[in-house]
């Protein structure tokens, strides 16, 4: 690449970032406090538009994707995604603070559109809706081995409970969360480089970060492994992202996620190449009984940290149908695995909001 080409590329970078840093839809748009229906439109597309009969992407078959849109303006920005499946439907968090509920329709285990859906505000502890961004950027999902839902947030570092809070009960979005978790570890963390994705782990919760730490000269990411209850447990270990990605979201391969075997999702953005994704297959460290947790911002030692270098599974590039993808979600059916993938279209015309469904196929799968 020439000297010019790579300058423009440099600035075709850096004018996509700033451009989704501004024009966000205004924090605390809402038709109420409560909860509305929304309607939202989903167009059929395929895995590869220059050819409709592909169906594999790695280990990931392809069962169906849609193009979201809707009138109303609250949608968009989806972060982070949790399937329920006592109601078969997804909920999804924006960083800009509303909850979503879709529910898919699927005809033959392949998805054709959008059955139901909801909205609602994120609401604060004393009951208020959210006014500022800062009160509201979340950034990931989890949920713990008590079946409570966790948001995960950046700029300032917390996960917030929002116990009793189900897709399977739309009324619950207006919940208010109940409990608060300083995140451990994260002193000097930039505002905009916190829980990027997140997931239970028994009783512990576990996320990781887009701080950047340089371990055996690679630019690892941090992790954090902790309960979250004071003084309990909270270890660190360093997560070794594929070259140029970041870590967007996780969920667990098996049950509440004791085994520490999850699914990362990974986001890339350069000049040429426009987004990339890619889902990676990792086994996260065994959570600590007892450890005393380090005051927020003190590192542990570098010798004692595991590190854990995820396995590629699938990688979604040009021309294959991708966008900034920064949600997963696993829906187990008996020992099959089904992957939703949501991007964040930053409420930009540019960009768009795409729901893709995949079924994870064993190593071994021709």
């Amino acid at each position: 690449m020439n000297r010019r080409l790579k300058i423009f590329a440099a600035l075709m970078v850096a004018a996509t970032l700033a451009a989704l840093a501004v024009a966000r839809s205004p924090v605390g748009t809402t038709r109420g406090q409560g909860v509305d229906q929304l309607v939202v439109q989903g167009k059929a597309i395929a895995v590869n538009p220059a050819d409709a009969g592909q169906e594999r992407v790695g280990r990931l078959r392809y069962l169906g994707g849609l193009v979201l849109t809707s009138n109303d303006r609250r949608f968009g920005g989806i972060s982070g995604l949790l399937w329920e499946p006592g109601c078969r439907r997804l909920l999804a968090a924006s960083d800009d603070g509303y909850w979503f509920i879709l529910e898919p329709a699927e005809h033959d285990g392949r998805l054709t559109g959008i059955a139901t859906a909801y909205v609602a505000s994120f609401h604060q502890p004393d009951g208020r809706k959210a006014m500022r961004k800062s009160e509201v950027d979340a950034e990931a999902l989890a949920r713990d081995a008590s079946g409570q839902v966790w948001v995960f947030y950046e700029q300032n570092h917390r996960a917030e409970r929002f116990a009793g809070l189900s897709a399977c009960q739309p009324e619950t979005l207006v919940t208010e969360p109940d409990r608060v978790w300083p995140l451990p570890h994260t002193g000097g963390w930039a505002m905009n480089g916190g829980a990027e994705a997140a997931a239970g782990m028994g009783a512990a919760l576990t996320f990781l970060s887009e701080s950047a730490t340089t371990v055996a000269g690679a630019r690892d990411r941090r992790g954090v492994i902790g309960q979250p209850v004071p003084g309990s447990a909270a270890q660190m270990f360093s997560y070794a992202v594929p070259a140029g990605f970041s870590p967007t979201d996780m969920d667990a391969l098996n049950g509440d996620g004791r085994d520490g075997r999850m699914l990362v999702l990974h986001r890339r953005l350069s000049g040429f190449g426009g987004f990339a994704a890619i889902v990676a297959e990792a086994t996260l460290p065994q959570a600590v009984e007892g450890e005393t947790a380090l005051p927020q911002g003190e590192a542990a030692s570098p010798q004692a940290e595991a590190r854990v270098v995820p396995v590629e599974i699938a990688r979604l590039a040009a021309p294959l149908s991708v966008d900034n993808m920064e949600a997963l979600a696993i829906r187990a059916e008996g020992e099959r695995r089904f992957i939703y993938l949501m991007s964040d279209d930053n409420y930009q015309f540019f960009q768009r909001t795409l729901l893709l469904k995949f079924e994870l196929l064993p190593p071994s799968a021709p």
